[in-house]
């Protein structure tokens, strides 16, 4: 799942011109602490209510803010593992998506985030998870598959992540099988680097346990 695929289109972005007043209105209606700037499609940066409070200017505009701007984004391709690492990064509720450097796509809510993992974690599909680590190369979705069906199984999601200052990625498999000991054995016949596996029960909280634990932590804020 990436960035895209998961913006909300209800809520709206603020212009340079519209007043603090305005913008604390807006978060209160959609419960968020958080909005964009833009500008003719152009992307200029988050404001959050504590900036106004702080700043006590509530009839001005926000453009009056520009220097406090925060300038967390995604582009509309980023990984849905990497999207939470932003929320958590700067302890955010609403993220944009932006195109190349300025361009705005949209925003992604809190409420649309914890949705998303929803869908991705708790789906009634049942099986066993598998993560393989190589380099970006190596990749081949075919070859995987048939390692996969060879074992009498079958993906039901795939999902993949860069690994930050490398030329290697994570392929997260989302199996219909919950004895995994045939796939695994075959993907290391195969040396493929198997860096995790996770059965029916244990599957959501170690999946992605080093990557959401400073998220929820947030959350429960």
């Amino acid at each position: 799942m990436i960035a895209e695929q998961i913006m909300s289109d209800v809520v709206p972005a603020l212009k340079p011109k519209d007043f603090c007043n305005t913008a604390l209105s807006w978060m209160e209606v959609f419960k968020i602490s958080h909005l964009p700037v833009v500008e003719n499609q152009i992307y200029k940066g988050m404001i959050s209510d504590t900036m106004i409070y702080d700043a006590n200017i509530f009839d001005n505009p926000v453009s009056e803010l520009t220097n406090e701007f925060i300038t967390a984004k995604v582009s509309p391709n980023q990984h849905f593992f990497e999207i939470i690492d932003v929320f958590s990064r700067y302890r955010l509720t609403a993220l944009p998506v932006v195109k190349g450097e300025k361009y705005f796509k949209g925003l992604i809510t809190l409420p649309t985030l914890i949705e998303s993992l929803s869908v991705m974690f708790t789906s009634d599909s049942h099986g066993g998870i598998i993560i393989l680590e190589m380099h970006a190369n190596d990749y081949s979705l075919h070859e995987i598959s048939q390692i996969v069906e060879s074992n009498d199984a079958r993906i039901m999601a795939c999902y993949t992540s860069n690994i930050p200052d490398s030329m290697r990625m994570r392929v997260t498999l989302k199996l219909n099988k919950n004895d995994l000991t045939s796939i695994l054995r075959t993907f290391e016949r195969y040396e493929y680097e198997v860096s995790a596996s996770y059965v029916e029960e244990d599957r959501f909280n170690d999946i992605i346990k080093d990557r959401f634990d400073s998220f929820m932590q947030y959350l429960d804020i």
